[in-house]
């Protein structure tokens, strides 16, 4: 792996893998709508994320090509906004499609960042890679996503789909936002607390898409650690490694009225998935964080 070209690589989890690619002295080059530098980039190459143009240049001469593109999904769902949610996925993608389809040689792997919401909101059960996708909004905004790399990667690239559960950093995502919470002692739990958080450690989440560059992984893959937990569980969780006490649940039409007041969707807060990481660990990746004891002690020991 000498190169490899990102595509939405100036977002949580890009930033996170370009910085783990230059310590691999991996030359990297970002396609961006805006042009602006990107850390750890060694080329940023502007594109409009929908149609073919001069871009396409980039990706010759790539090794694998990584498509993080797609906008936040915690802004309330209008329809506006779920329209912009599937076509920041899509278009990207199937722009990266015909891109590749245009060069000889072409990159050997196409890696296409999924989600785990691909699987529903499931309320029993636990869901692997050849579990179907589930019928609400998530579900079918996930399904369309893979669909647009299945339909249009060409020929002699192989094609992987990382389904990415939710990524717990310190910087960002996640994690800060209940931590803050908790340290002002309202870290309950949200709505029942019965929610399955299928939760990944950033590290693991950028070791993860390396092991899968490195083994030119092709299908689909969860991207979650092996021990998900109910949302009050992991909260009693962030909160120990907080130091601070119990703290009363959220109901969950407390937490829909404040999602709605501030422009934010409860949707994201109150479903869940429970989801399997067994074919990453039957396949031989290890995970430096396994359970939520070992991320939280890592991510918070120095913000009690």
């Amino acid at each position: 792996m000498s190169r490899v070209v990102v595509a939405g690589g100036s977002g949580f989890l890009g930033s996170a893998l370009l910085a783990a690619l230059k310590l691999r002295e991996v030359q990297t080059v970002v396609l961006s709508r805006s042009g602006s530098p990107i850390s750890n980039a060694d080329e940023v190459v502007v594109w409009d994320a929908k149609s073919l143009g001069a871009w396409t240049d980039a990706l010759v001469g790539a090794d694998c090509v990584v498509n993080l593109c797609g906008s936040p999904i915690d802004r309330k769902w209008t329809d506006e906004e779920k329209r912009r949610i599937v076509s920041s996925r899509v278009e990207p993608t199937r722009a990266l499609g015909h891109a590749l389809s245009t060069l000889n040689p072409r990159p050997a792997q196409w890696v296409n960042i999924s989600a785990i919401g691909y699987y529903g909101n499931l309320a029993t059960g636990l869901a692997a890679e050849d579990s179907p996708p589930g019928d609400d909004f998530l579900g079918q905004a996930c399904s369309s996503w893979e669909a647009a790399q299945r339909e249009t990667v060409p020929e002699r690239v192989r094609a992987c789909r990382i389904r990415l559960g939710v990524v717990m950093g310190k910087q960002a995502g996640f994690l800060p936002i209940v931590a803050s919470l908790a340290r002002w002692f309202l870290g309950g739990a949200a709505g029942s607390g019965k929610q399955w958080v299928s939760w990944i450690h950033l590290e693991d989440a950028v070791a993860l898409m390396l092991w899968a560059i490195e083994n030119r992984l092709e299908g689909a893959w969860n991207a979650v650690a092996p021990h998900p937990l109910p949302n009050a569980e992991l909260m009693a969780k962030v909160r120990k490694a907080l130091g601070r006490p119990w703290c009363p649940p959220a109901p969950a039409f407390l937490i829909q009225s404040i999602a709605g007041w501030i422009g934010k969707e409860g949707a994201v807060i109150l479903g869940g998935q429970r989801v399997s990481a067994e074919k990453c660990l039957s396949e031989g990746f290890e995970f430096r964080y396994p359970d939520a004891e070992s991320a939280l002690d890592n991510l918070l020991r120095e913000n009690k």
